[in-house]
């Protein structure tokens, strides 16, 4: 049906959790709006990499209802019918959903996230992809909000998340450097209504103004830390380094 159904397939997630045998449920629905010649749709076979990310920023050993013992932080769920429900059990607190890991579907995810989320997946998602897109996301409200209110500033949460991606050494420079640029101006004039570019250029230098105001130190530690000594050479590892130091 992917070669057969025009349109890009939306999925709708939403999570229940129950304290009170420590389970969460996992409800994904599908659907593909109706195109040129094709009003109904029938579902498709969607593979929904989830992963389940506790209070402390480690991934849970996922079980799912029925299972006898854990398996893997990431689980690949499919997604066959209209609306289907996944228990995972035995979790020791409520949980936050990392859904589509490494883009695991060609889909539009409908997930209602607030900023408190957003900040956490931001600061401690194991799935790049899924890190990445949760920092854009988080990027993207804020210099929408700051856009529409000329006296916005920027939450703190948002620059305690950005410090922890900045700062995390474990992560790749390359990819701290495309996390953690804010997203382009053009982009982001399509999702205003309506556009209005001198607001949007005004919030866009106020955020990055107070990013390079409350990270200071953290910027110039990193900037030095990234130095690459010796002659030039073009190396993948080399090429990350300058690109964060650049950033």
């Amino acid at each position: 049906r992917w070669y057969s159904q025009a349109g890009t397939p939306r999925v709708k997630a939403s999570g229940q959790w129950n304290a009170a045998d420590g389970s969460y449920t996992l409800t994904l629905a599908q659907s593909t709006p109706a195109t040129p010649g094709q009003h109904a749709k029938l579902p498709l076979v969607i593979p929904v990499a989830t992963g389940l990310i506790g209070p402390d920023g480690r991934d849970y050993p996922l079980r799912l209802e029925g299972e006898s013992q854990p398996g893997a932080t990431t689980r690949v769920l499919k997604l066959t019918e209209e609306a289907q429900s996944f228990r995972f059990v035995g979790l020791p607190a409520e949980p936050v959903p990392s859904l589509l890991r490494g883009f695991s579907a060609p889909v539009i995810l409908e997930l209602d996230e607030d900023d408190a989320r957003l900040a956490f997946r931001m600061a401690h998602d194991a799935d790049p992809c899924n890190r990445w897109d949760a920092a854009q996301r988080y990027a993207e409200r804020v210099a929408l909000a700051m856009a529409a209110d000329p006296s916005a500033g920027v939450p703190a949460a948002f620059l305690e998340a950005f410090r922890a991606l900045l700062g995390n050494a474990a992560l790749d420079p390359a990819f701290r450097a495309q996390a953690l640029a804010l997203p382009g101006e053009a982009y982001l004039l399509e999702r205003m209504t309506p556009a209005d570019p001198l607001a949007l250029r005004s919030a866009l230098v106020r955020l990055m103004r107070t990013l390079g105001e409350s990270l200071a130190i953290e910027w110039l530690a990193t900037c030095e830390s990234m130095q690459v000594s010796g002659p030039y050479r073009y190396h993948p590892a080399d090429a990350g380094r300058r690109a964060l130091a650049n950033l």
